[in-house]
């Protein structure tokens, strides 16, 4: 639920800009664009440390609660006891196709056998 308020936050301050930027800096106000601003390192900068710190500041509590499920038998949802297992079996045959007569399974022992011609 951090992660989600955090989330939140951001959105909340995000569209609120973009909102305000949108109402003050349009064209039938008059505005007038700004064509003296070309570049800014400084800014550039800021715009991708501060997503930097903001994604290392949520995965700290993300990552301790992942260590904490798996160390922790009270946070495990499913019994190992009552998993379902579920068994596949694949079977892939080319007929003499040129000269190529091949049979494949899944299982290993199998696996790649060509039969004798």
């Amino acid at each position: 639920m951090e992660v989600f308020w955090i989330c939140v936050g951001i959105a909340v301050v995000v569209f609120g800009v973009m909102i305000y930027a949108l109402v003050k800096f349009r064209r039938s106000q008059g505005a007038i664009p700004d064509t003296t601003l070309l570049h800014s390192t400084t800014v550039e900068i800021v715009w991708t440390v501060i997503p930097a710190v903001i994604l290392v500041v949520m995965a700290i509590p993300a990552a301790n609660v992942i260590l904490m499920m798996e160390d922790n038998a009270q946070f495990r949802t499913v019994d190992p006891g009552h998993c379902l297992s579920v068994e596949v079996a694949v079977y892939q045959y080319m007929d003499a196709a040129e000269g190529v007569d091949f049979f494949s399974t899944l299982a290993r022992a199998n696996s790649n056998f060509a039969p004798p011609s």
